[in-house]
Formats: structure tokens, sequence, C-alpha cells
């Protein structure tokens, strides 16, 4: 213990040297009586929304003039001795820790650094010249200087697409998720980045595909048409990641359900799911799709009849021309798919009380999941149906 207080003395003592030689900041740029930093501090963190306000529309108003002070914000670290005190106090007792750290700062480079890249952001195109080292700050080891990173290159624009695509490529997952945000931000002028966002649809990270669909989306038209090409042409995991992304576009694009359909008979079990979940997503629910997806309450996979099921449960209103076959899901050997099948039938309601004698035989069921939505399957369809009373003259 005294050889570590000892230690401990002597980072303290190497701090306040360190301090005492660089000495107050000199030169800094004040705009309207407040620093860089302040202003940075102020935008980043303070409470009120109003002060962000002030702070996000001083840094449109100072431009480019304040690239140069920002960056050195960015390359913002914590001074080497103030680092040992804070590790050297961490197995402390708290009183001595408290006492120790009273008298030294915190940590608070990452913060700055965050602040940095944000108000960056706010600066607008006329940051372009802080690109590199924007694009070195999405790899930070502090995820939220990444985060503003991500959002400040894409506030710049258009001339960030080579930087972010780039960092699509990078080993740290994190990163590549950053920079298809980041393209994101940019919109239909990150068109340059298509070729690398549609390979991103086979990234091995969830949040890769998640934020390269998005962006995609936001691309707009051009993106969408190829995405439809490689559900069109593609097969297997590649399908189903275009199939994935064309959710992010939220419609129902007419001319994406016939491709979905076609799907639907892949020889691939999980593409064949995929292509419900996908049509179920875009809440495409004309005839023709409910008549297909009927039909696949009696695929041999239960993965399929599984995706069926619960894509009717989506819309009973338009299941009713399904009871039979959802009658019959009712024996299936996945009690997942039984389940699902009461419950769809439990939304159905009186129309469906041709189901009562097979549900009524799920109540002996040994699972008590499958017997619970037989239950409740039961009491919502064997009631009256609600009257509706004849309309009257005027």
């Amino acid at each position: 213990m005294k050889k570590r207080v000892l230690l401990l003395a002597l980072a303290v003592l190497g701090l306040a040297l360190g301090l005492w030689l660089v000495g107050p900041a000199r030169g800094r740029f004040i705009y309207e009586g407040k620093s860089l930093e302040d202003w940075s501090l102020q935008l980043f963190g303070s409470p009120s929304q109003v002060e962000r306000d002030q702070a996000a529309a001083a840094f449109k108003r100072m431009g480019a003039p304040a690239v140069p002070g920002l960056l050195k914000l960015l390359r913002t670290r914590d001074p080497f001795f103030r680092k040992q005190v804070w590790a050297a106090t961490s197995g402390l007792p708290a009183r001595v820790k408290y006492k120790i750290l009273g008298r030294v700062r915190p940590l608070e480079a990452a913060m700055v650094r965050a602040a940095a890249a944000r108000s960056l952001g706010m600066v607008g195109p006329a940051a372009a010249p802080a690109i590199p080292e924007l694009a070195h700050a999405l790899r930070d080891n502090q995820s939220q200087v990444s985060l503003d990173a991500a959002a400040a290159l894409g506030r710049i624009g258009s001339a960030s697409v080579p930087e972010l695509v780039a960092a699509l490529s990078d080993k740290n997952p994190s990163v590549r998720h950053m920079a298809a945000y980041g393209l994101g931000e940019i919109g239909p002028e990150a068109i340059p980045a298509l070729p690398a966002l549609i390979q991103s649809l086979d990234d091995t990270n969830e949040y890769v595909r998640s934020s390269a669909s998005y962006t995609l989306s936001k691309i707009g038209e051009p993106a969408r048409q190829k995405i439809l090409e490689l559900v069109a042409t593609a097969k297997g995991a590649r399908q189903r990641a275009a199939a994935d992304a064309l959710v992010a576009f939220q419609s129902p694009a007419p001319d994406a359900i016939p491709l979905l359909l076609k799907m639907l008979s892949d020889e691939d079990p999980e593409s064949r799911a995929h292509a419900i979940i996908t049509l179920t997503s875009l809440r495409a629910y004309d005839r023709l799709v409910i008549s297909n997806i009927t039909i696949s309450l009696k695929d041999s996979s239960s993965q399929v009849r599984l995706a069926a099921v619960m894509a009717l449960l989506e819309v009973p209103s338009k299941a009713k021309p399904a009871i039979a076959s959802l009658i019959e899901c009712l024996k299936d050997p996945a009690a997942l798919v039984r389940i699902g099948a009461a419950h769809t039938l439990a939304k159905i309601g009186p129309p469906a009380r041709s189901a009562l004698p097979a549900l009524k035989g799920l109540i002996e069921e040994k699972n008590d999941a499958v017997r619970a939505a037989a239950e409740e399957a039961l009491a919502q369809i064997d009631r009256p149906e609600p009257v509706v009373p004849d309309s009257q003259p005027p």
C-alpha cells in the first residue's frame, strides 16, 4: 500500500508539473466572448435545448474559420499523468480515493473530442478540410466520438463519401456500422457508395446490415432498383438480405410483390420464409398475396408454415379464406405453428366457428402454451357475432 501511495504521489506531482509547464492556452479562437471549447461543450452537453440551438447557430455563423481550432479539440487526449492518477486510485478505499481525485481534473478528453466532432458537423460543408481527421475519429475507441464523427461526415456531405466508403471495409464492425450511418446522413448524394453499401448487406454484423439498409432507403429510388435486381437474380443469403433491405423503403412497392411471390417457390425454406416476412413487413396483403400465404400453410418446412401463420395473424379480417388451412395447422407437429394457428383463429373470431371441434381437441394438450392458445380461441370464437342494426331511413 505504501509503495502504491508513493507512486500515486509522484503521479500527482508530475501532473502538476506538466500543467505548470504547459501553462494557460494561448491564442484561443474566441467568438462572442466564448472559446470554441466552451461553445462545443454547450452544443454537446447543455441540458437546455435553447442553449444547444444557440451553439449550433453560432457554429454555422463561424463557418470555416472555426475548423482549425475544432481540429485541435478533436485531437484532445487526457494528460498521461492524469490518466495514471485515475488508474492508480481504482483500488483504493473510497475515502482516500475521493480525497485524491478531488484535486485532479476528471478524464474529459473523450467528451471534448465528441463535442468537437459534433461542432464540425454544425459547420457543415465548410468543414470539408476536417474530413481526414473525422475519418480517423470514426475509429476512436470511444463510441460517442465515433458516432459524432460519422454524423459530422454526413453533414459535410458528398465530399465525405470516399472516406466513408473506405471505412465500410474496416475490420471493426463498429466502424463499418458508423460508416454506413454517416452515408445515410448524406442521403441521395451518396450514390457513389451504392456498390459498397450493397456489399454491406452481406455483412456478418447485424447492425452493419441494418444500417446499410437504412442508408440505401435514404439514397432513394436508384438504390431500390439495385435491391430489386438482387431480389430477382440473387440466391441464398444475398437474396434474403436484399429482401430485408426492401422493408426500409416502407412501401408495398407493387413491382416488388411479384419478385417476392416468386421467392416463395425458392428451394431454400429460409428464403421462402423470408419472402413471407418481407411481404408482411411491407403490408402487402392483396388477394393474390393472401392466397399464396395460405398455400404456404402446407409447406414442408415448419419455418415457412410458422411465417405464414404469423402473417395471417396480422390481418385476421383478410384471413377468412384460410380458415380451413388454419384448422389443419392445429394438428401441426410444430407446437409454435399450432399456437400461431389458434391465435389467428381467435383473431378471426365467430366466423371461424368451424374450428371449434379441433380447438376443443387441443384442451387436452400437454403443452401449456398450446392449451392456453386453444382456450383463448374458444372464448373468442364461441360467442355471438355482433348484430349490425338495419339502416333506418332518415
